[in-house]
Order: C-alpha cells, then structure tokens, then sequence
C-alpha cells in the first residue's frame, strides 16, 4: 500500500517556484487495541488481551525507568527527560509554574531504517483543495447522511471544514434540490477543522444537498465542498 503526498508552494522562499510535500493522511489514530490488533493479524502467537496488558506494563516501565533517571534507547523510540524553563540565578529552584518536566522522545534506529526501506509513495493529483464534508449526523432522529430535523441540530464531519463566521459567502449551506435555492446555517455551536456543530434553519420538507463553503490556504476564492449523500427534510 502506498502513501498519498501532495505539494503545496511556499509563500515565503528565496527559490520562487519552491514547493514542500505534506503526507494526505485522515484522521484515524491508533491506540493500544489498534497495536494490539495489527500484531495478532501479522501472526503473533499471543492474544490481544495478553498484548494489551504487555503493552499496558511497558508504559508503566517506562515511567519508571525514567523516574529512576535512565535515559531508555529501544528500537521504536528514544526517551530522555529533561526540564523546561527559565530559572532566575543559581538560587532558583524547580517551581511548576514556571518549569515543566518533559520527556524528550527520538524514533529509534530500526524504526528509522524500517519506515525509509517500506514506506512507498505515490503522488496526488494536483487539484485545488476545498471543503470536504464527509459525514452528517441529525442530532434530534440520530440518522447519519440521510434526515433532516429542521430547526433541530446537526454536525458536519470531515476535513478542512472550518470558515469566517462574520462572511456571509462562507459557512454550510443547505441547497434545495428542486429549485437550487440555498439556505445558509447562521447559528453555529461549535467550528473545528474537522467537525462543525449547528443549529437547523427552518427548511421546508424537500431534498437537500449540504455544502460547506470556505476560503482554503489562503485561496482566492471561495471552495465549495458538497456531502456526497442527498439529504431529506420529511
């Protein structure tokens, strides 16, 4: 399986036409269930719940080791503790409002050399990025990318979802299928890059399409991004 790049261009270099590559990735998160599942599935002789706990006391180990002033070198990850801070004098002593102990922490060598030999790469299509809504949750039925509760409240899940509240060109939009008129969302609860909380305007029974509309990167114009399932209003 390979890895999705794309390139966006640096405002801001002595070469003009200088361009950095970012990683398209989404965002799942692996936990220690995750973990524990990808080495059952490459063949591990040992069950998830038994992983778990290893994994579980590793991180316990690790806390202590640290606390017993080790510096811990394995083949995933280095750990080191260090203070952060500025103190005042040689008189001044460890104050936690003003100082933090932070763990400082490297990948180690195998995984270094394992990510360069495995990893591989393919580039995307350069097209413009916009809003890309992928999910509608109506909170009053609790019915995913299918109704609309009018007047109840809604959320938005996605990617690079979040807008100017105070312009009235972006926001989500709510586009009646039959005659094209669109309603803008004009009571937001919660705006986050990925995940938009909102009030329902009145909507009349009929079929919707739900666009998030937004200015992107420093875009100059407004990028539209439309949920790919047609939403109803009974």
């Amino acid at each position: 399986m390979r890895l999705r790049y794309s390139l966006y261009k640096l405002a801001i270099h002595k070469n003009p036409n200088a361009y950095k590559a970012r990683l398209v990735v989404g965002n799942r998160v692996a936990t220690i269930s995750e973990i524990a599942h990808m080495m059952v599935s490459q063949g591990s002789t040992v069950g998830h719940a038994d992983i778990v706990a290893v994994l579980e006391e590793l991180v316990v180990a690790l806390v202590n080791l640290l606390s017993l002033g080790f510096r811990i070198h394995l083949p995933f990850a280095n750990f080191e503790l260090t203070i952060r801070g500025v103190f005042d004098g040689l008189e001044d002593e460890f104050d936690p409002r003003r100082h933090e102990i932070y763990i400082n922490v490297t990948p180690g060598k195998r995984l270094r050399r394992d990510i360069r030999n495995k990893i591989q790469l393919s580039k995307d299509q350069q097209v413009p990025r916009t809003p890309n809504p992928t999910g509608y949750l109506d909170l009053e039925s609790g019915e995913e990318n299918h109704l609309i509760t009018s007047g109840g409240i809604g959320r938005v899940s996605g990617y690079r979802l979040k807008f100017d509240l105070d312009d009235p060109a972006q926001g989500v939009f709510f586009v009646n299928q039959e005659d094209r008129h669109a309603v803008r969302v004009d009571s937001m609860i919660k705006t986050k890059m990925n995940e938009l909380f909102f009030k329902v305007p009145t909507l009349p029974a009929g079929t919707y399409r739900l666009q998030v509309r937004a200015y992107i990167y420093n875009s100059p114009n407004v990028r539209t991004g439309e949920l790919a399932k047609t939403l109803i209003v009974p």
